[in-house]
């Protein structure tokens, strides 16, 4: 299929890991990024997995092939795409790339909705997140705060990497 594009897709509540399970059946291109985090229950501590954004799953599609969009939003817990002025909202490549890539190499990070001051935008300059830009939120000596930001979600990631590896793009 051409013109694929990513965009977001709004689930119930807690069901993100089924709706990606459903729309896999259905050879759907999805990606749901996930947080490994540890819960404490009164007799033991347990590693879960939890979607990094509460309700929100990428899929890819061309949304002009409307049975494959509709087959989409027919999936069991799926609500909505997220648009603007009634289109799905394409959410760009390089968004959910550097998505894929903080997930897989284990950086701390969080979901975060509040607004953000205006501070520094930096670029990651060496390692696997290479290429990556961001805006510093806060600064240490030996950490820096990155928080990346996903358009479409309306949403930003905060990642704390070590401060030599970002360099200001001023």
């Amino acid at each position: 299929m051409e013109g694929k594009q990513w965009f977001a897709l709004y689930t119930r509540s807690r069901h993100e890991k089924r709706v990606r399970d459903l729309l896999e059946e259905l050879d759907v291109e999805v990606y749901l990024p996930l947080v490994t985090s540890y819960r404490r229950y009164s007799d033991r501590m347990k590693k879960v997995q939890t979607p990094l954004f509460s309700s929100y799953l990428f899929v890819r599609t061309n949304p002009a092939y409307f049975h494959h969009y509709t087959a989409i939003l027919n999936a069991p817990g799926a609500v909505r795409f997220i648009t603007f002025e009634g289109q799905p909202v394409p959410v760009p490549d390089h968004q959910v790339e550097a998505l894929k890539r903080l997930t897989a190499e284990g950086y701390e990070i969080q979901a975060i909705d509040k607004p953000l001051k205006p501070g520094t935008p930096v670029e990651i300059m060496q390692g696997p997140l290479k290429g990556i830009r961001g805006e510093v939120i806060q600064a240490g000596k030996t950490n820096s705060i990155l928080i990346i930001r996903i358009d479409a979600l309306d949403k930003n990631l905060q990642v704390k990497i070590p401060a030599g590896l970002v360099e200001s793009t001023n």
